[in-house]
């Protein structure tokens, strides 16, 4: 989906930060197995983890913006060219 942004507003992004993408990708996979580990092991012995995971996932989905003004994207957008 972003590349069909970028696309869609001519934007060409900045090549030199790929490695720093590689490596932010690298850290995010380790963080993710390292706490999906430790929560797992946590709700074999509190059962009540699983429903706090549930609660908590579902209040994070509704306090992150999926759907972003036009007008608020495309003047970030302008600003950053």
């Amino acid at each position: 989906m972003l590349v069909v942004f970028l696309l869609g507003f001519q934007y060409s992004p900045n090549w030199s930060y790929l490695p720093r993408l590689l490596w932010a990708l690298v850290d995010l996979i380790v963080l993710i197995s390292a706490t999906s580990v430790f929560l797992s092991a946590v709700n074999v012995y509190f059962r009540d983890v699983e429903h706090l995971i549930l609660v908590l996932l579902q209040a994070w989905f509704w306090g992150v913006p999926i759907i972003y003004n036009y007008n608020l994207v495309y003047s970030e957008f302008a600003r950053i060219t």
